[in-house]
């Protein structure tokens, strides 16, 4: 009868055995429900695992304020494309020179592509080209990259001040 007894136990570990072998135990999932709302993280406001170039395309209405200073660009109307410098202020083609002395000033914003549009005071239709890897372009989107972190930081820790 012992002997039996000795069998139906020695089944049952090897059943038990089995059945954790098979069913595992995940010793890394909290053993309640408390465990899920620990250190909660709102990483939304900015995704580490974006870009700066990413984040600031998402943004460019925001980005195209930061961009002014002279810059060649090319210029295109009726009458053919060009080379000509540029004053670009906040984003805005503002004035742009022709090698004869000549100007004009379309107002025209600069998009994420680098493209733009406008008309001289003729009413003449002109598309330009700005370089977006232009060091106007890229010191633009770095500075305003600069001050979206920084903001970003302060947004962080105000969360972690009320935690």
């Amino acid at each position: 009868m012992s002997e039996k007894i000795g069998e139906i136990i020695g089944g049952l570990v090897i059943v038990g055995l089995i059945g954790f072998a098979i069913f595992g135990h995940d010793s890394s999932s909290p053993s309640s429900s408390y465990g899920r709302y620990e250190d909660y993280d709102d990483s939304s406001y900015v995704d580490n695992s974006e870009d700066m170039y990413d984040t600031a395309y998402d943004h460019w209405d925001e980005v195209r304020e930061y961009i002014s200073g002279t810059e060649t660009i090319d210029a295109c109307s009726d009458s053919g494309c060009y080379s000509l410098d540029a004053d670009i202020y906040n984003g805005v083609i503002d004035t742009v020179y022709f090698s004869n002395g000549g100007y004009i000033s379309p107002d025209a914003y600069i998009e994420s592509d680098g493209s733009a549009s406008g008309y001289d005071s003729d009413g003449r239709d002109w598309t330009f080209e700005v370089d977006t890897g232009s060091s106007l372009v890229e010191d633009a989107i770095q500075e305003w990259y600069d001050g979206y972190r920084e903001s970003y930081d302060e947004y962080s820790d105000d969360r972690e001040y009320y935690r």
